[in-house]
């Protein structure tokens, strides 16, 4: 075979490869996600690495988790799923808000090579902007962000949210900062009914789907 026939050859089977690598994974469902979700809770709540968790999860105003966070890979931009959930008086739960998560570039920590995270939402603007965030909302610019400790550490104090994220190896300190974070009208809608948004569904109550219960409960240790 002529040798750049060859070559060309060889260039298009590891372009092909490489594209299937990067290719995104069928759509999940909604149902999906929030089950996905509960699995995580379930894990971090139940894991001593994560007491810090636990114990400032009575705090937060709200919890937002991020089942499978995925970093951009080599310039591409990650887009994963994340669920809002905000705490009522009684220490109960709200049905969820769906968002969609955008690393952007960054690759720090935990990010490099993907894990889950849960976000604790500790202020009432932080809470506020998330509610709104019709457009893309950065983590460490629009919000503050702390990294929470391992164990049952002291949380950090004076910021809008703490982080705690597990790689596919177990506990990391992975950085959220650099990430966006933006309502994703279409789940909500399609899991919940038209007009289903954010703080309809949080705070008001309006909407509601049982498939969500599961979730909710394993914020509380049901």
């Amino acid at each position: 075979m002529n040798p750049f026939k060859r070559s060309i050859g060889l260039m298009a089977a590891a372009l092909a490869l490489w594209l299937a690598a990067i290719a995104p994974a069928a759509a999940k469902s909604e149902q999906q996600k929030c089950d996905e979700a509960a699995s995580v809770a379930r894990s971090f709540l139940g894991d001593p690495n994560f007491a810090a968790l636990k114990a400032g999860l009575r705090q937060a105003r709200a919890v937002v988790v991020v089942p499978r966070f995925e970093p951009g890979f080599w310039g591409i931009d990650g887009d994963d799923d994340a669920l809002l959930l905000v705490q009522r008086e009684d220490g109960t739960f709200s049905h969820p808000a769906f968002y969609d998560i955008d690393d952007g570039s960054v690759v720090k920590g935990l990010w490099g090579r993907g894990g889950s995270v849960m976000l604790l939402v500790m202020t009432d603007r932080a809470l506020e902007v998330l509610l709104n965030a019709f457009s893309d909302v950065r983590m460490g610019t629009h919000l503050t962000v702390a990294i929470g400790p391992a164990g049952n550490a002291p949380l950090p104090a004076n910021v809008d949210i703490i982080s705690f994220g597990r790689s596919y190896q177990g506990y990391s300190g992975g950085s959220i900062a650099g990430i966006d974070i933006e309502v994703d009208k279409g789940d909500n809608q399609d899991y919940y009914g038209y007009g289903a948004l954010p703080r309809a569904i949080t705070i008001e109550n309006r909407f509601r789907n049982p498939g969500a219960d599961n979730l909710r409960n394993a914020l509380i240790g049901r």
